[in-house]
């Protein structure tokens, strides 16, 4: 039968063809530079500078007030940051961006026009606002691409947050060098945020091109619903704390609310059902992380600026550029590694991740698969890593199995399978680095030249970009978003924490009656130091809880201890081929002794050295009883006497 010819295909449609694919690796790039440029601007909102240009305020707005109205972006933006994760369960990351920059470029472009406290804290309740939509529709947006891309948008993502806030604090200073007006503190990019904005048309025009769907995606898991409106609640309660603390409180005061911040943000992470223990991880990670990095940073800033004595920021770019460079290429080889420890394709069906698929239509495509991977069973000889979906299957979250457990929690961490491999081990040596860069503060600070601030910037950089890139690709997306809702009140706590323990050093100094220039200065040098001091301990505490967290969790199965080898007795000798030594007796483990070819060891039990005494003939010596402690040599395994044998000894496995 002849087949008939194909019909010609116009040059017009293989025209549109070849734009259709090149759409994928546009959308790429544009989402990259997103988050390369987008996510500083978000972080650069944070910073309270008004106190740097104080003389150039005129005198209607100068004094506490403005202090205040100008330190509102944080709160608001903390209280955003949730509600627009819920957000993105209704709407695609692409169109959220647009609102966010829209956000900040208006309060840039209204910036140059206020001339009172309350437009100054209008002005910053905006750039709250936009910074707070900014930040997770970029993390959304990076787990929306498809895997190849995935697996670089993802570390990028992580990367870009963690230098941002190590460098927010410089970045919202240098704009105010020489300025001589006030108001730059209100607009310090915005050429800068215009470029995004025109960026972000772009990425939702490319977007709409590529996507058929009408852009309203499905509700996320049941699970999940209430994740992030259980974080809003804490995140509005210390923001309403912060700006109660502006009213005069004492550094006591301030120190116990800062703590109990905290001790909120840890409890809520802790109490998470959905997710497993991945979830609880990326939740600590995240914690830790907003805690420590911009706090220390900030102080650390202001300590090396020239009035007090150290290289001004000129000499700080070069540390923090290599910073941000070595943590992209560390947070690019953690997800390298999870990805090659992820549990075998085999047990995920292949290719599951549609290429257009918005980040709530993944969640729900999510449920699909696991049930699918939880009907089929786990494949033989599969590690239980969870799976992270950056290999072209849908990333899996713990919270849309619907495998789950009846108490809600995931059955096996965050995708399905046991968080028992070495990814969480990658995590926890994230947070070591940081609490290494925190010993390397009160080492290396201050520094004349600045060169010396480069090992404890990347440290800091480059490890909480391995911990927060390696906890979201194991925990998932919607984990991260839950954790990326904890960041930014840690952030807040960690400010409040650090500023209890700098206005108690400084009264100290002021009510010591040798109040000068260097007893400030060292002042706050001492200060960062009991910082330095205090963020450290609670890292480790924050690790010594996931360390029990992992322990505790019911799909933690710590892998098998090799059993010690038995010592090479010799009991292959000639001597026990001997004629007497086949009655069953013999047949002990213990019956292995060199004086087992002696006549009475025809007994059971007499199996010692001194078995070749005459009296050892005496009937009454094959009682059970008279199995001496030889009997128990090879049984143990070279283990002390009195202890159960190898693999029952009572020992707990390290894991």
């Amino acid at each position: 039968m002849a087949v008939p010819p194909a019909p010609p295909v116009p040059a017009a449609r293989l025209a549109g063809f070849a734009r259709v694919n090149r759409l994928p690796f546009a959308a790429d790039v544009v989402v990259g530079l997103l988050t390369v440029i987008g996510l500083p601007l978000a972080i650069v909102a944070i910073p309270n500078t008004i106190s740097v240009v104080s003389a150039l305020l005129p005198p209607g707005i100068a004094g506490v007030g403005i202090l205040r109205a100008h330190g509102l972006a944080l709160p608001v933006m903390l209280c955003v940051v949730p509600l627009a994760g819920a957000a993105l369960r209704r709407f695609r990351p692409a169109p959220l961006m647009l609102a966010g920059l829209a956000l900040l470029a208006v309060a840039d472009l209204a910036g140059g026009f206020a001339g009172s406290t309350f437009e100054v804290g209008a002005l910053r309740v905006l750039h709250g606002a936009g910074a707070g939509v900014l930040v997770p529709a970029t993390f959304a947006a990076t787990w929306e691409r498809p895997g190849p891309a995935r697996r670089v948008l993802v570390p990028l993502w992580a990367a870009a947050l963690c230098t941002s806030l190590l460098a927010a604090q410089a970045l919202a200073l240098w704009p105010l060098d020489d300025v001589t007006s006030w108001r730059v503190t209100l607009q310090p990019y915005p050429l800068l945020t215009g470029v995004a904005l025109a960026l972000a048309a772009v990425h939702l025009a490319v977007s709409r091109l590529r996507d058929a769907g009408p852009g309203v995606l499905t509700r996320g898991p049941v699970a999940e619903r209430g994740q992030l409106a259980l974080a809003a609640g804490p995140a509005a309660g210390i923001a309403v704390l912060a700006v109660g603390t502006t009213f005069n409180w004492p550094s006591e005061l301030i120190l116990v609310a800062a703590a109990v911040a905290v001790v909120t943000l840890i409890a809520l992470t802790c109490v998470r059902r959905a997710g497993g223990f991945a979830a609880r991880m990326a939740g600590l990670v995240m914690v830790a992380v907003g805690l420590v990095v911009l706090p220390t940073t900030a102080q650390m800033t202001y300590v090396e600026l020239g009035g007090l004595g150290g290289p001004g920021l000129s000499g700080l770019w070069a540390p923090f550029v290599l910073a941000a460079l070595l943590s992209f290429v560390a947070a690019v080889a953690t997800v390298r590694f999870v990805v090659t420890r992820r549990t075998s394709p085999g047990s995920l069906d292949a290719g599951d991740d549609p290429p257009a698929a918005g980040f709530s239509e993944l969640a729900a495509h999510e449920g699909a698969v696991v049930a699918r991977t939880a009907e089929a069973g786990p494949v033989p000889g599969d590690h239980p890593a969870a799976l992270d979906g950056l290999d072209g299957t849908v990333p899996q979250d713990g919270a849309a199995s619907s495998s789950r457990a009846k108490d809600g929690s995931s059955p096996a961490g965050a995708g399905g399978g046991a968080v028992d491999g070495p990814v969480p081990l990658v995590v926890a040596g994230g947070l070591v680095a940081v609490v290494a860069a925190l010993c390397g503060v009160r080492l290396l600070v201050p520094s004349a030249t600045g060169m010396p601030l480069v090992v404890p910037l990347v440290l800091l950089a480059a490890g909480a970009a391995v911990a927060v890139s390696a906890a979201v690709v194991l925990a998932g997306p919607h984990a991260g978003l839950f954790g990326l809702s904890l960041c930014f009140p840690a952030v807040l706590s960690g400010f409040l924490l650090g500023t209890g323990i700098q206005v108690g050093w400084l009264h100290a100094i002021s009510t010591s009656g040798k109040v000068t220039s260097q007893a400030m200065v060292d002042g706050f040098v001492g200060a960062l130091h009991i910082w330095a001091l205090v963020a450290g301990f609670v890292v480790v505490a924050i690790l010594s809880l996931g360390a029990v967290l992992r322990r505790r969790d019911p799909t933690f199965h710590p892998a098998p201890r090799t059993p010690h080898p038995t010592p090479d007795m010799p009991n292959v000798h000639a001597a026990n081929d001997h004629p007497r030594n086949d009655h069953p007796g013999n047949d002990h483990p213990g019956n292995d002794h060199l004086a087992n070819d002696q006549p009475g060891n025809h007994y059971p039990g007499n199996d010692h050295l001194a078995n070749d005494q005459p009296g050892n003939h005496y009937p009454g010596n094959d009682h059970p009883g008279n199995d001496h402690l030889a009997d128990h040599h090879s049984a143990n395994d070279g283990n002390t006497i009195g202890f159960p044998a190898a693999g029952g000894n009572g020992e707990k496995d390290p894991g």
